[in-house]
Protein backbone atom coordinates (compact mmCIF):
# COMPACT_ATOMS: atom_id res chain seq x y z
CA UNK A 1 0.00 0.00 0.00
CA UNK A 2 2.67 2.45 0.66
CA UNK A 3 4.20 1.34 -1.96
CA UNK A 4 1.52 2.39 -4.47
CA UNK A 5 0.74 5.07 -2.56
CA UNK A 6 4.09 6.35 -2.94
CA UNK A 7 4.16 5.69 -6.98
CA UNK A 8 0.79 7.53 -7.06
CA UNK A 9 2.63 10.45 -5.30
CA UNK A 10 5.45 10.17 -7.76
CA UNK A 11 3.40 10.00 -10.79
CA UNK A 12 1.31 12.97 -9.59
CA UNK A 13 4.58 15.08 -8.93
CA UNK A 14 5.97 14.32 -12.19
CA UNK A 15 2.59 14.91 -14.07
CA UNK A 16 2.93 18.34 -11.75
CA UNK A 17 5.94 18.87 -12.96
CA UNK A 18 5.31 18.05 -16.46
CA UNK A 19 2.55 20.19 -16.54
CA UNK A 20 3.68 23.36 -14.56
CA UNK A 21 6.89 23.02 -17.34
CA UNK A 22 3.96 22.86 -20.23
CA UNK A 23 2.56 26.08 -18.73
CA UNK A 24 5.56 27.53 -18.59
CA UNK A 25 6.71 26.79 -22.10
CA UNK A 26 3.38 27.85 -23.70
CA UNK A 27 3.59 31.19 -21.66
CA UNK A 28 7.00 31.67 -23.30
CA UNK A 29 6.15 30.69 -26.61
CA UNK A 30 3.12 33.38 -26.33
CA UNK A 31 5.73 35.93 -25.34
CA UNK A 32 7.99 35.27 -28.24
CA UNK A 33 4.69 35.59 -30.59
CA UNK A 34 4.02 38.80 -29.12
CA UNK A 35 7.15 39.84 -29.40
CA UNK A 36 7.51 39.60 -33.10
CA UNK A 37 4.28 40.53 -33.82
CA UNK A 38 4.83 44.08 -32.06
CA UNK A 39 8.19 43.87 -34.23
CA UNK A 40 5.96 43.59 -37.30
CA UNK A 41 3.79 45.71 -36.36
CA UNK A 42 6.56 48.23 -35.49
CA UNK A 43 7.93 48.10 -38.94
CA UNK A 44 4.83 47.85 -41.13
CA UNK A 45 4.21 51.00 -39.38
CA UNK A 46 7.24 52.72 -39.99
CA UNK A 47 6.83 51.66 -43.69
CA UNK A 48 3.44 53.57 -43.95
CA UNK A 49 4.97 56.28 -42.27
CA UNK A 50 7.71 57.17 -44.36
CA UNK A 51 5.12 56.65 -47.56
CA UNK A 52 3.20 58.57 -46.26
CA UNK A 53 5.84 61.20 -44.99
CA UNK A 54 7.30 61.09 -48.76
CA UNK A 55 3.82 61.24 -50.47
CA UNK A 56 3.21 64.18 -47.99
CA UNK A 57 6.54 65.63 -48.95
CA UNK A 58 6.71 65.34 -52.53
CA UNK A 59 3.33 66.59 -52.71
CA UNK A 60 4.10 70.23 -50.79
CA UNK A 61 7.58 70.06 -52.70
CA UNK A 62 5.39 70.11 -56.24
CA UNK A 63 3.26 72.59 -54.79
CA UNK A 64 5.86 74.75 -53.63
CA UNK A 65 7.12 74.54 -56.47
CA UNK A 66 4.32 75.17 -58.69
CA UNK A 67 3.70 78.21 -56.29
CA UNK A 68 7.44 79.54 -57.27
CA UNK A 69 7.18 79.20 -60.79
CA UNK A 70 4.04 80.24 -61.26
CA UNK A 71 4.94 83.46 -59.13
CA UNK A 72 8.39 83.95 -60.98
CA UNK A 73 6.30 83.50 -64.08
CA UNK A 74 3.97 86.24 -63.11
CA UNK A 75 6.97 89.01 -62.21
CA UNK A 76 8.86 88.02 -65.88
CA UNK A 77 5.97 88.30 -67.76
CA UNK A 78 4.70 91.24 -65.63
CA UNK A 79 8.55 92.99 -66.34
CA UNK A 80 7.74 91.71 -69.84
CA UNK A 81 4.80 93.45 -70.80
CA UNK A 82 5.58 96.58 -68.79
CA UNK A 83 9.08 96.78 -71.09
CA UNK A 84 7.01 96.30 -74.21
CA UNK A 85 4.01 98.67 -73.31
CA UNK A 86 6.99 101.25 -72.06
CA UNK A 87 8.43 100.80 -76.00
CA UNK A 88 5.12 100.86 -77.14
CA UNK A 89 4.70 103.87 -75.49
CA UNK A 90 7.27 105.96 -75.98
CA UNK A 91 7.23 105.46 -80.05
CA UNK A 92 3.76 106.13 -80.00
CA UNK A 93 4.80 109.20 -78.07
CA UNK A 94 7.71 109.89 -80.22
CA UNK A 95 5.32 109.15 -83.88
CA UNK A 96 2.27 111.45 -82.04
CA UNK A 97 5.53 114.60 -81.12
CA UNK A 98 7.19 114.04 -84.89
CA UNK A 99 3.12 114.48 -86.51
CA UNK A 100 2.46 116.92 -84.57
CA UNK A 101 5.82 119.19 -85.62
CA UNK A 102 4.73 118.41 -89.30
CA UNK A 103 1.43 119.88 -88.99
CA UNK A 104 2.77 122.67 -86.48
CA UNK A 105 5.81 123.38 -89.42
CA UNK A 106 2.95 123.53 -91.69
CA UNK A 107 0.62 125.96 -89.77
CA UNK A 108 4.04 128.28 -89.25
CA UNK A 109 4.84 128.11 -92.70
CA UNK A 110 1.55 129.38 -93.94
CA UNK A 111 1.61 132.33 -90.95
CA UNK A 112 5.50 133.18 -92.00
CA UNK A 113 3.91 133.14 -95.83
CA UNK A 114 0.90 135.55 -95.50
CA UNK A 115 3.22 138.16 -93.02
CA UNK A 116 5.37 138.46 -95.47
CA UNK A 117 2.88 138.89 -98.15
CA UNK A 118 1.87 141.49 -96.06
CA UNK A 119 4.78 143.44 -94.85
CA UNK A 120 5.47 143.21 -98.82
CA UNK A 121 2.78 144.83 -99.53
CA UNK A 122 3.18 148.16 -97.34
CA UNK A 123 6.54 147.89 -98.07
CA UNK A 124 5.45 148.20 -102.14
CA UNK A 125 2.87 151.05 -100.81
CA UNK A 126 5.96 152.79 -99.21
CA UNK A 127 7.69 153.31 -102.06
CA UNK A 128 6.11 154.78 -104.96
CA UNK A 129 9.80 155.44 -106.26
CA UNK A 130 11.14 151.98 -106.13
CA UNK A 131 7.86 150.66 -108.11
CA UNK A 132 8.33 152.97 -110.66
CA UNK A 133 11.86 152.34 -111.31
CA UNK A 134 10.96 148.59 -111.80
CA UNK A 135 8.65 149.31 -113.47
CA UNK A 136 11.06 150.80 -115.92
CA UNK A 137 13.40 148.12 -115.92
CA UNK A 138 10.24 145.64 -116.74
CA UNK A 139 9.64 147.28 -119.73
CA UNK A 140 12.93 148.13 -120.86
CA UNK A 141 14.09 144.29 -120.10
CA UNK A 142 11.25 142.87 -121.89
CA UNK A 143 11.26 145.34 -124.76
CA UNK A 144 15.04 144.53 -124.92
CA UNK A 145 14.52 140.61 -125.31
CA UNK A 146 12.31 141.30 -128.21
CA UNK A 147 14.68 143.26 -130.13
CA UNK A 148 17.66 141.30 -128.96
CA UNK A 149 17.09 137.95 -127.66
CA UNK A 150 15.08 136.69 -130.17
CA UNK A 151 13.57 133.37 -129.52
CA UNK A 152 15.23 133.84 -125.84
CA UNK A 153 12.40 135.95 -125.03
CA UNK A 154 9.75 134.17 -126.51
CA UNK A 155 10.72 130.80 -124.60
CA UNK A 156 10.91 133.03 -121.47
CA UNK A 157 6.83 133.29 -121.85
CA UNK A 158 6.82 128.65 -121.06
CA UNK A 159 9.83 129.39 -118.30
CA UNK A 160 8.49 128.04 -115.39
CA UNK A 161 10.63 130.70 -113.52
CA UNK A 162 7.86 132.74 -114.98
CA UNK A 163 4.71 130.55 -113.44
CA UNK A 164 6.68 130.63 -109.90
CA UNK A 165 6.61 134.20 -110.40
CA UNK A 166 2.87 134.61 -110.53
CA UNK A 167 2.24 132.08 -107.58
CA UNK A 168 4.92 133.13 -105.44
CA UNK A 169 2.72 134.06 -102.39
CA UNK A 170 1.13 129.94 -102.92
CA UNK A 171 2.05 127.16 -100.64
CA UNK A 172 1.86 123.39 -101.94
CA UNK A 173 0.33 120.92 -99.74
CA UNK A 174 1.59 117.75 -100.34
CA UNK A 175 -0.04 114.33 -99.65
CA UNK A 176 1.78 114.02 -96.52
CA UNK A 177 0.99 117.35 -94.76
CA UNK A 178 -3.16 115.90 -95.41
CA UNK A 179 -2.57 112.87 -93.94
CA UNK A 180 -0.62 114.37 -90.65
CA UNK A 181 -3.75 116.81 -90.59
CA UNK A 182 -6.05 113.50 -90.70
CA UNK A 183 -4.34 111.86 -87.58
CA UNK A 184 -5.02 114.90 -85.51
CA UNK A 185 -8.05 116.39 -86.69
CA UNK A 186 -9.89 113.71 -88.30
CA UNK A 187 -12.96 114.43 -90.48
CA UNK A 188 -12.51 118.51 -89.35
CA UNK A 189 -9.34 118.58 -91.50
CA UNK A 190 -8.84 122.42 -92.40
CA UNK A 191 -6.84 121.05 -95.51
CA UNK A 192 -9.61 119.33 -96.74
CA UNK A 193 -11.94 122.14 -97.21
CA UNK A 194 -12.43 124.43 -100.11
CA UNK A 195 -8.81 126.69 -98.98
CA UNK A 196 -7.21 123.86 -100.73
CA UNK A 197 -7.79 125.71 -104.01
CA UNK A 198 -6.05 123.54 -106.27
CA UNK A 199 -6.79 119.61 -106.26
CA UNK A 200 -4.00 119.03 -109.01
CA UNK A 201 -0.58 120.77 -109.48
CA UNK A 202 -0.10 120.78 -112.89
CA UNK A 203 -3.23 122.50 -113.49
CA UNK A 204 -2.48 125.00 -111.44
CA UNK A 205 0.90 125.31 -113.25
CA UNK A 206 -0.71 125.60 -116.40
CA UNK A 207 -3.00 128.17 -115.19
CA UNK A 208 0.04 129.95 -113.77
CA UNK A 209 1.90 129.94 -116.90
CA UNK A 210 -1.26 131.55 -118.98
CA UNK A 211 -1.26 134.21 -116.18
CA UNK A 212 2.52 134.77 -117.27
CA UNK A 213 2.13 134.70 -120.84
CA UNK A 214 0.26 137.46 -120.38
CA UNK A 215 2.07 139.57 -118.28
CA UNK A 216 5.09 139.15 -120.59
CA UNK A 217 2.44 140.11 -123.63
CA UNK A 218 1.30 142.78 -121.01
CA UNK A 219 5.24 144.06 -120.88
CA UNK A 220 6.23 143.59 -124.82
CA UNK A 221 2.98 145.80 -125.70
CA UNK A 222 4.31 148.72 -123.78
CA UNK A 223 7.56 148.29 -124.28
CA UNK A 224 6.91 148.66 -128.15
CA UNK A 225 5.22 151.65 -127.29
CA UNK A 226 8.85 153.63 -126.82
CA UNK A 227 10.02 154.90 -129.78
CA UNK A 228 13.72 155.76 -128.39
CA UNK A 229 16.11 153.57 -130.41
CA UNK A 230 18.81 154.71 -127.59
CA UNK A 231 17.08 154.16 -124.54
CA UNK A 232 16.15 150.24 -125.89
CA UNK A 233 20.15 150.02 -126.56
CA UNK A 234 21.19 151.03 -123.44
CA UNK A 235 19.05 148.20 -121.67
CA UNK A 236 19.93 145.63 -124.36
CA UNK A 237 23.13 145.23 -121.71
CA UNK A 238 20.21 144.19 -119.00
CA UNK A 239 18.16 142.42 -120.70
CA UNK A 240 20.62 140.01 -121.83
CA UNK A 241 21.82 139.80 -118.37
CA UNK A 242 17.70 139.18 -117.40
CA UNK A 243 17.48 136.46 -120.31
CA UNK A 244 20.75 134.74 -119.51
CA UNK A 245 19.57 134.65 -115.23
CA UNK A 246 15.78 133.37 -116.62
CA UNK A 247 17.69 131.09 -118.15
CA UNK A 248 19.83 129.72 -115.52
CA UNK A 249 16.82 129.77 -113.46
CA UNK A 250 14.87 127.58 -115.47
CA UNK A 251 16.79 124.11 -114.64
CA UNK A 252 16.46 124.73 -111.26
CA UNK A 253 12.66 125.64 -111.18
CA UNK A 254 12.17 122.31 -113.16
CA UNK A 255 13.83 120.57 -110.45
CA UNK A 256 12.21 121.89 -107.97
CA UNK A 257 8.21 120.87 -109.84
CA UNK A 258 10.16 117.38 -110.61
CA UNK A 259 10.91 116.50 -106.43
CA UNK A 260 6.85 118.34 -105.56
CA UNK A 261 5.56 115.72 -108.19
CA UNK A 262 8.03 112.89 -106.52
CA UNK A 263 6.41 114.08 -103.11
CA UNK A 264 2.57 114.21 -104.13
CA UNK A 265 1.56 117.18 -104.82
CA UNK A 266 -2.13 117.69 -103.11
CA UNK A 267 -2.99 120.89 -103.64
CA UNK A 268 -2.01 124.44 -103.46
CA UNK A 269 -3.30 127.09 -100.26
CA UNK A 270 -3.35 130.76 -101.72
CA UNK A 271 -1.43 132.91 -99.29
CA UNK A 272 -4.78 134.70 -98.07
CA UNK A 273 -6.30 132.08 -96.21
CA UNK A 274 -6.34 132.20 -92.94
CA UNK A 275 -5.03 128.77 -92.03
CA UNK A 276 -5.23 129.67 -88.02
CA UNK A 277 -8.82 130.31 -87.65
CA UNK A 278 -9.31 127.33 -89.75
CA UNK A 279 -7.30 125.32 -86.97
CA UNK A 280 -8.58 126.71 -83.98
CA UNK A 281 -12.18 125.66 -85.42
CA UNK A 282 -11.18 122.49 -86.11
CA UNK A 283 -9.94 122.31 -82.85
CA UNK A 284 -12.91 122.89 -80.93
CA UNK A 285 -14.78 120.64 -83.43
CA UNK A 286 -12.18 117.71 -82.61
CA UNK A 287 -12.55 118.21 -78.99
CA UNK A 288 -16.80 117.89 -78.68
CA UNK A 289 -16.35 114.72 -80.80
CA UNK A 290 -13.49 113.61 -78.29
CA UNK A 291 -15.98 114.11 -75.33
CA UNK A 292 -18.78 112.34 -77.25
CA UNK A 293 -16.44 109.48 -77.60
CA UNK A 294 -15.42 109.55 -74.18
CA UNK A 295 -19.32 109.35 -73.02
CA UNK A 296 -20.03 106.76 -75.51
CA UNK A 297 -17.22 104.87 -73.70
CA UNK A 298 -18.51 105.34 -70.51
CA UNK A 299 -22.29 104.09 -71.23
CA UNK A 300 -20.96 101.16 -72.25
CA UNK A 301 -18.29 100.17 -70.46
CA UNK A 302 -16.17 100.24 -73.76
CA UNK A 303 -12.09 100.40 -72.63
CA UNK A 304 -11.07 100.65 -76.70
CA UNK A 305 -13.22 103.54 -77.21
CA UNK A 306 -11.91 105.32 -73.97
CA UNK A 307 -8.08 104.37 -75.30
CA UNK A 308 -9.70 106.01 -78.46
CA UNK A 309 -10.33 109.43 -76.99
CA UNK A 310 -7.17 109.40 -74.87
CA UNK A 311 -4.88 109.27 -77.99
CA UNK A 312 -7.33 111.96 -80.21
CA UNK A 313 -7.09 114.03 -77.20
CA UNK A 314 -3.11 113.60 -76.83
CA UNK A 315 -2.44 114.06 -80.20
CA UNK A 316 -4.40 117.53 -79.96
CA UNK A 317 -2.71 118.56 -77.33
CA UNK A 318 0.80 117.68 -78.71
CA UNK A 319 -0.21 119.52 -81.89
CA UNK A 320 -1.36 123.02 -80.20
CA UNK A 321 2.53 122.75 -78.24
CA UNK A 322 4.09 122.72 -80.82
CA UNK A 323 2.08 124.95 -82.85
CA UNK A 324 2.88 127.39 -79.99
CA UNK A 325 6.19 126.75 -79.75
CA UNK A 326 5.91 127.30 -83.96
CA UNK A 327 3.94 130.70 -83.72
CA UNK A 328 6.50 131.88 -81.65
CA UNK A 329 9.61 131.74 -83.80
CA UNK A 330 7.59 133.39 -86.73
CA UNK A 331 6.26 136.36 -84.80
CA UNK A 332 10.06 136.74 -83.48
CA UNK A 333 11.23 136.76 -86.82
CA UNK A 334 8.58 138.63 -88.58
CA UNK A 335 9.01 141.18 -85.84
CA UNK A 336 12.75 141.43 -86.93
CA UNK A 337 12.11 141.39 -90.33
CA UNK A 338 9.64 144.15 -90.38
CA UNK A 339 12.24 146.12 -87.98
CA UNK A 340 14.86 145.49 -90.61
CA UNK A 341 12.97 146.74 -93.63
CA UNK A 342 11.49 149.92 -91.79
CA UNK A 343 15.25 150.31 -91.18
CA UNK A 344 16.30 149.94 -94.95
CA UNK A 345 13.35 151.55 -95.89
CA UNK A 346 14.81 154.72 -96.84
CA UNK A 347 18.36 153.47 -97.79
CA UNK A 348 15.86 151.46 -100.55
CA UNK A 349 14.58 154.66 -101.79
CA UNK A 350 17.14 156.22 -102.00
CA UNK A 351 19.04 153.10 -104.12
CA UNK A 352 15.99 153.65 -106.45
CA UNK A 353 16.34 157.60 -106.86
CA UNK A 354 20.16 156.80 -107.72
CA UNK A 355 19.46 154.43 -109.95
CA UNK A 356 16.95 156.13 -112.00
CA UNK A 357 19.92 159.01 -111.96
CA UNK A 358 22.35 156.25 -113.56
CA UNK A 359 19.70 155.15 -116.04
CA UNK A 360 19.02 158.76 -117.32
CA UNK A 361 22.68 159.32 -117.92
CA UNK A 362 23.39 155.86 -119.56
CA UNK A 363 20.48 156.57 -122.14
CA UNK A 364 21.89 160.11 -122.84
CA UNK A 365 25.74 158.62 -122.96
CA UNK A 366 23.68 156.14 -125.58
CA UNK A 367 21.86 158.94 -127.47
CA UNK A 368 24.82 160.82 -127.82
CA UNK A 369 26.78 157.83 -129.10
CA UNK A 370 24.11 157.35 -131.73
CA UNK A 371 24.42 160.81 -133.12
CA UNK A 372 28.46 161.02 -133.20
CA UNK A 373 27.98 157.53 -134.99
CA UNK A 374 25.23 158.98 -137.47
CA UNK A 375 27.69 162.37 -137.61
CA UNK A 376 30.52 160.18 -138.21
CA UNK A 377 28.90 158.42 -141.04
CA UNK A 378 27.45 161.44 -142.76
CA UNK A 379 31.28 162.71 -143.24
CA UNK A 380 32.56 159.64 -144.43
CA UNK A 381 30.22 159.45 -146.74
CA UNK A 382 31.34 163.11 -148.29
CA UNK A 383 34.62 162.33 -148.22
CA UNK A 384 33.85 159.07 -150.04
CA UNK A 385 31.43 161.39 -152.75
CA UNK A 386 34.39 163.96 -152.97
CA UNK A 387 37.19 161.56 -153.51
CA UNK A 388 34.94 159.83 -156.50
CA UNK A 389 34.59 163.44 -157.59
CA UNK A 390 37.85 164.57 -157.70
CA UNK A 391 39.09 160.96 -159.34
CA UNK A 392 37.18 161.46 -161.93
CA UNK A 393 38.02 164.96 -163.12
CA UNK A 394 42.05 164.02 -162.75
CA UNK A 395 40.61 161.39 -165.52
Amino acid sequence: MNEQKRIGRMIAVVVAGAALSSTATAQGLGGALSGAQAQTQQRVQQQVQNQVQQRVQGQIQSQVQSQVQAQVQAQVQQRIQAQVAGNVTARINQQVDVTARQAARLAARVQAQSSAASAAALNTASNPRINASANANVNANVHAGQNQAGPIGIAASGNPSARLGVSANAIQITHSDVAVYDSIFGQFNPLRTSALIKANAETHANAAAGAASGLIATGQANANAASDSAIAAAASGQATGGARSDDQASPSTRGSSQSSAQFGVAGVLASNVDLSAMIDVAARQRLAEISLVRDQAIATANAELMARADTMETQLAAFASAQQEAMAQVQGQARTQVQAAANNGAAAASQASASGNVNAGLSGQAAGQAAGQATAAGQAEAAAASNTSGTATLR
